[in-house]
């Protein structure tokens, strides 16, 4: 679970990963993947605002 901001460009700052299981072991790949997703900026008043955001990110490995 990841928590950062989305700006007011929708792009992600900030991000923490606070909690994982297993721990330590996906962290630098969740950052790094958060860090270049785009997301639409919430509106307040009609004007994009930054926000503080939570995602699950699951990594799923392929059987070899």
């Amino acid at each position: 679970k990841i928590e950062f901001t989305i700006t007011e460009q929708g792009t992600v700052v900030d991000p923490v990963v606070v909690e994982a299981r297993p721990r330590r072991v996906f962290n630098r790949s969740a950052l790094s993947a958060i860090r270049k997703w785009q997301f639409r900026p919430k509106l307040a008043d009609g004007k994009p605002v930054s926000r503080r955001v939570s995602q699950v990110i699951e990594f799923k490995l392929a059987n070899r």
